[in-house]
């Protein structure tokens, strides 16, 4: 299966399709079938390093 994987922080030149392995789905997972992507203004900002949209004080876990 195709992947767009991220490889550093940075514009579009580090994005990079891949072809990955099918991941194993375990109990309580789906895998779901993409048909089309888009990034939006935020995740642009992410990549870029320019956002900080969480603190980096607050854990993962609390947010999840």
């Amino acid at each position: 299966m195709k992947a767009i994987v991220l490889k550093a922080p940075g514009g579009v030149e580090n994005l990079f399709i891949q072809d990955i392995d099918k991941p194993a789905i375990k109990s309580g997972e789906v895998l779901i079938q993409t048909k089309a992507i888009s990034i939006n203004p935020v995740d642009v900002k992410s990549r870029s390093g320019k956002g900080n949209l969480i603190s980096s004080s607050i854990p993962l876990e609390a947010i999840t």
